[in-house]
């Protein structure tokens, strides 16, 4: 092996080379394959702090410190996000078009007051739910 811009890399004869190259196929197949059995069983993945709990969210906003305002950066791009999804469909979407920034932050926040146990993603979804039924 000799290393490249420090990553390394294998010397190979043509017949290795195909051979990596077919199994990268099959598991990048697999992998999608995954992805695809996942989202249409209505999954997906939910990264960064769309997994804590409501009462953090509740505590964070009470110390209204870096942690509220990453919560906060989150909610945002969630309703991005969402909107996204909807114009990539084909679809217009302007959800929570006329609704300020602190009133949509405050709906979240009753959101998780009253359930304190749902994780912040289940309260970005009734937000959406929220804004879908004509709220502002």
């Amino acid at each position: 092996m000799k290393r490249v811009e420090g990553r390394q890399v294998a010397k190979a004869n043509n017949g290795s080379r195909m051979k990596i190259v077919t199994v990268g196929m099959v598991l990048i197949g697999l992998i999608a394959t995954t992805a695809v059995g996942s989202a249409s069983a209505g999954q997906y993945l939910v990264q960064g702090v769309g997994n804590i709990k409501c009462t953090e969210f509740t505590g964070d906003s009470d110390e209204n410190g870096a942690a509220y305002k990453e919560d906060q950066q989150w909610i945002v791009g969630f309703i991005t996000g969402y909107n996204n999804a909807l114009v990539t469909s084909s679809m217009d979407s302007n959800i929570g078009k006329g609704t300020d920034f602190d009133a949509t932050m405050k709906l979240v926040y009753n959101y998780c007051t009253q359930y304190p146990d749902d994780e912040l993603t289940d309260a970005a979804h009734g937000l959406m739910g929220y804004f879908k039924k004509g709220g502002s």
